[in-house]
């Protein structure tokens, strides 16, 4: 291809692929009730910005010059599109670690009637204080809500395409599902042990 020539046929399946692209995206996420609005007025600009520069070389097709206004454009818009794509499918991404996190934190929750509230722990073996600390963990709720509050946080920030904050939402929203995941496994290897009930004498 000559130096400075485009060839517009691609060009023109491109701009097509990145329109269905977006489109379908955006479809999913408005199923989620994930913000989009902006997204499609960003891609109706700038598809309207290409068609408007090269819609006759679209119908053409084949190769055609280019100038430096041309090369800007094309570099400009079908970049533009390009973000808007990876802007949501990342929002989407998040969106199934989200669900992830939420059967996690549900299943976790579920477990809770069967294992103890009290324990103690083992006498004569050296505990580190994070193994100590799981002896309050096991009793208290805190944590629980905490992260089902920051669940409920995460939703909302992909809700409004804030990756940002439901970035720095991830450890509270997984610290439940974190500590009961420990305190199984401690109990399971006796480090911690479920604390004697008092039966009264016969």
């Amino acid at each position: 291809m000559p130096k400075n020539h485009k060839n517009f046929t691609v060009l023109k399946s491109t701009r097509d692929r990145d329109e269905s692209a977006i489109k379908e995206l955006v479809a999913r996420a408005a199923r989620l009730e994930i913000k989009t609005d902006d997204i499609v007025t960003k891609m109706e600009n700038a598809l309207a910005k290409l068609d408007s520069a090269f819609g006759e070389r679209y119908k053409t097709g084949g190769t055609h010059p280019c100038n430096l206004e041309d090369e800007g454009l094309i570099d400009t818009w079908y970049g533009t599109l390009l973000r808007l794509e990876a802007d949501l499918a990342t929002t989407l991404s998040h969106y199934d670690h989200y669900l992830k996190l939420r059967q996690s934190f549900n299943e976790a929750e579920a477990r809770l009637p069967n294992r103890p509230s009290k324990v103690v722990l083992v006498v004569g073996e050296a505990i580190s204080p994070t193994i100590a600390s799981y002896v309050a963990y096991a009793a208290e709720r805190k944590t629980l809500e905490d992260s089902r509050d920051a669940l409920d946080e995460c939703l909302e920030a992909l809700k409004a395409r804030d990756i940002r904050l439901y970035n720095s939402l991830d450890l509270r929203a997984r610290a439940f599902t974190t500590r009961e995941f420990m305190l199984a496994r401690l109990l399971e290897t006796g480090r911690l042990v479920r604390e004697p009930v008092d039966v009264p004498a016969a």
